[in-house]
């Protein structure tokens, strides 16, 4: 089951809980009414308890109404003041930002708000009623845990520019090491980018640098030549297929 059939379950079953909610909060009045009925009166339990929950029941039906709107417009703010989350902002955490927008790009999303918990746990959730409103609060201990290869990923992603990477019409893959980083490829496949981590068999060659020249890549900025000619890169295979990879980066 692919993230698109989970989302399609869940929006069924939260339906079905929404048509079953006013049935069993009328049960539960009811039988609320039938035990407090029966230490009352023990004859007509049944009447008085039905009576009780006619009368009360639509009272309720309007708390929990504009309950529910209060929570479907503002249940997202709610959640981030109840876990004190505060906003990030990017000239605050570049790399965060940097890595969720890559994860939202990835996934057809917009970018959403990004929120800090001060926690030392592992721990993040996303919220608020739709993807052009969402909000993602990350706790300080799981920002941390993040790893130098996830930002540069991110950092390299968001720099792609896919009209170049459509002009390429062979499948091409360089992988990449960096002292300090996870190896991860980055191919051109029917004319789309791709950067994943792991070690890609079928590469047309093996890039060895360094994270600060990575990132002068995601800038736009990377020159092959002087990075060899300062000792900062080598590479091993086809030099073109190579060429054609960075050129995807050069705006």
């Amino acid at each position: 089951m692919n993230v698109y059939e989970h989302i399609a379950t869940n929006n069924r079953k939260t339906v079905g809980i929404l048509c079953a909610f006013p049935a069993v909060l009328f049960l539960t009045v009811y039988l609320f009414a039938v035990v407090c009925a029966a230490f009352i009166e023990t004859a007509y339990v049944t009447k008085y308890a039905l009576q009780f929950t006619l009368r009360f029941y639509p009272y309720l039906i309007l708390v929990v109404s504009i309950w529910t709107v209060v929570s479907f417009y503002r249940g997202g703010k709610m959640v981030l003041g109840m876990a004190r989350a505060r906003r990030v902002t990017f000239e605050e955490n570049r790399e965060l930002f940097r890595l969720v927008e890559n994860t939202a790009i990835m996934a057809g999303l917009p970018t959403p708000e990004i929120y800090l918990i001060e926690d030392d746990s592992l721990n993040a959730f996303a919220t608020e009623r739709n993807p052009e409103k969402a909000s993602i609060a990350l706790t300080k201990g799981i920002v941390e845990k993040l790893d130098k290869t996830d930002t540069v990923k991110a950092a390299l992603w968001n720099a792609v520019v896919k009209a170049k990477a459509k002009k390429i019409k062979d499948d091409v893959a360089v992988q990449i090491f960096a002292d300090g980083l996870d190896s991860f490829y980055i191919a051109v496949k029917n004319g789309k980018p791709e950067i994943e981590r792991y070690y890609y068999y079928n590469n047309n060659g093996q890039l060895v640098t360094t994270e600060a020249e990575l990132m002068k890549l995601a800038q736009g900025k990377y020159d092959i030549v002087k990075s060899v000619m300062a000792d900062k890169a080598n590479f091993d295979g086809n030099l073109s297929v190579l060429l054609k990879v960075i050129d995807i980066f050069n705006k």
